[in-house]
């Protein structure tokens, strides 16, 4: 009896496998083959009878058991990768994985697993390749998001002297211009006065 991973393993029948002897005269070699099951799990049961010319026959039986029980393996795959910005984040992308398997077509699927928000998180993000026998093999990559970069300012207002507080101008966030590696960005303003009518500085962040 035979065991083999994969229906393309299942050796031909042969005839010529079969010695065999007869008291009167020559023998001839027939072979009859009943499978059940399918490509992940099956019995080839192989019957080769041999008959001599008077029709007295006898049987050998050879059964072949076919178990996959193979992983697909993985050749290729995406690498780990950091990133300052949420969005650089790549697609889930089932075509960077190259795999293969002892008997069938793989089937890839992915999921992301994500902690974290979008100023600071790590994505996992796991392929499995299957053979649809219920035999995965698993392909991780770790993405790592992190802006820790500040925006820039490229413009703002200049230091300003004045003869009376009243004159002092009125807070203007469209004054600030900035742009940022990431995101939009939003403006505050904070000020504070020290001195009195004749004399004080406003300091305005």
């Amino acid at each position: 009896d035979l065991t083999v991973s994969g229906a393309d393993m299942i050796p031909a029948e042969d005839i010529n496998a079969i010695v065999a002897m007869d008291n009167c005269s020559e023998v001839t070699v027939t072979v009859n083959s009943v499978t059940v099951g399918d490509d992940c799990m099956a019995t080839v049961t192989r019957t080769y009878t041999v008959t001599d010319a008077c029709n007295n026959a006898v049987d050998h039986v050879q059964t072949i058991t076919v178990v996959d029980d193979v992983k697909p393996t993985i050749m290729m795959g995406p690498e780990d990768l950091n990133v300052e910005c949420y969005d650089d984040v790549p697609a889930i992308d089932l075509g960077s994985i190259v795999a293969y398997d002892n008997c069938q077509e793989v089937i890839v699927m992915a999921g992301d697993v994500i902690d974290g928000d979008e100023c600071e998180a790590t994505i996992t993000r796991t392929y499995t390749v299957s053979d649809g026998c219920g035999n995965d093999t698993t392909h991780v990559q770790v993405i790592n998001v992190n802006d820790n970069i500040a925006p820039v300012i490229s413009d703002g207002p200049e230091n300003l002297t004045v003869s009376c507080i009243s004159e002092i101008p009125a807070a203007d966030i469209s004054l600030i211009v900035a742009t940022d590696n990431c995101s939009e960005v939003t403006v505050t303003v904070d000020g504070s006065l020290e001195g009195d009518d004749c004399y004080a500085v406003m300091t305005r962040t």
